[in-house]
């Protein structure tokens, strides 16, 4: 490890001070996106659940072939949730990692961010498929 290097890690390994405040707000923050996020998770598996039985039931004698298709759009809807909730629930970690731990905030700070990042992005690539969706239908 060369001193550039050295002088890199040292500067990212520095604890960012931050006042009682700031530290109440970032752990509120980091409580309410793990609430959501977990919430994101169980009705992720709500929904799975339910695309199993839509897919189960277009086999019997009740059901449709046409059923496969709401089967997997519900495991589709299932899989996008899943991805929301981990994005979210991750970044909730990482903001509770800045304040509990003495090492190493910005680097922690990047990950929460860059996980609010795909969060973001998903769902704002959802809403323009959505109007996208309601223009055509």
């Amino acid at each position: 490890m060369n001193s550039e290097e050295n002088e890199i890690f040292v500067d990212r390994a520095r604890d960012i001070p931050f006042n009682s405040k700031e530290v109440n707000v970032i752990s509120k923050c980091s409580f309410w996106m793990k609430v959501i996020g977990y919430s994101l998770y169980i009705i992720s598996s709500i929904i799975f659940i339910v695309a199993i039985g839509v897919f189960i039931i277009s086999f019997s004698i009740i059901g449709k072939p046409e059923m496969i298709l709401s089967a997997i759009l519900y495991f589709v809807i299932s899989i996008i949730c899943f991805v929301l909730a981990r994005s979210l629930y991750k970044s909730g970690l990482a903001f509770k990692d800045v304040i509990n731990t003495s090492i190493d905030d910005q680097g922690f700070l990047v990950e929460g961010f860059t996980q609010l990042q795909r969060f973001f992005l998903i769902l704002g690539i959802l809403i323009f498929i959505s109007v996208i969706l309601l223009i055509v239908l």
